[in-house]
């Protein structure tokens, strides 16, 4: 009989033995990043092989439309996957960081002089600080998000 994704005879399951080839041609030593950015990749590859190879394992043969739609997919899912990739490694650009920056500091610190020609001292003080607690927390969770996927205690856990 057949096992789960086994062939025709019962033998050993082609899609664990393309696994393991897959193993053996690693070179070299790999972050834990490198390791979880190729996983997609191999997982591809092996959805490809397995559609080429369709006859085997279903017992039958796809028509020709369902195959190209098949492969499709799978083209689709590493366009994704390299958008994904080219979003995550791309830095904040810096000037954009730092212009930013300047100009909370410079809204936080008008907001009282502005605030004071409408509002008593008192609550234009609570205003403010309530105000500026607001933005530069937002402006703290925006630098622990720069990079979700570094070494911080706050950070994706990749493995």
């Amino acid at each position: 009989g057949r096992g789960a994704g086994g062939g025709k005879g019962g033998g050993t399951n082609k899609v664990s033995q393309h696994f393991y080839r897959a193993k053996q041609l690693s070179h070299g030593r790999r972050s834990y990043i490198d390791e979880n950015f190729r996983a997609p990749v191999t997982f591809s590859h092996l959805l490809r092989v397995v559609i080429m190879e369709h006859p085997v394992h279903l017992g039958y043969r796809l028509a020709v439309n369902e195959y190209r739609d098949l492969l499709m997919f799978v083209g689709n899912f590493m366009k994704a996957f390299h958008s994904f990739r080219v979003l995550v490694f791309t830095p904040y650009p810096f000037p954009i960081l730092q212009m930013t920056r300047t100009f909370l500091f410079f809204w936080v610190y008008s907001l009282p002089m502005v605030l004071l020609k409408d509002y008593r001292l008192w609550s234009s003080i609570l205003i403010v600080i309530s105000v500026s607690f607001g933005f530069i927390g937002v402006e703290y969770v925006s630098m622990s998000l720069d990079d979700p996927f570094g070494d911080d205690t706050n950070d994706i856990d990749e493995h």
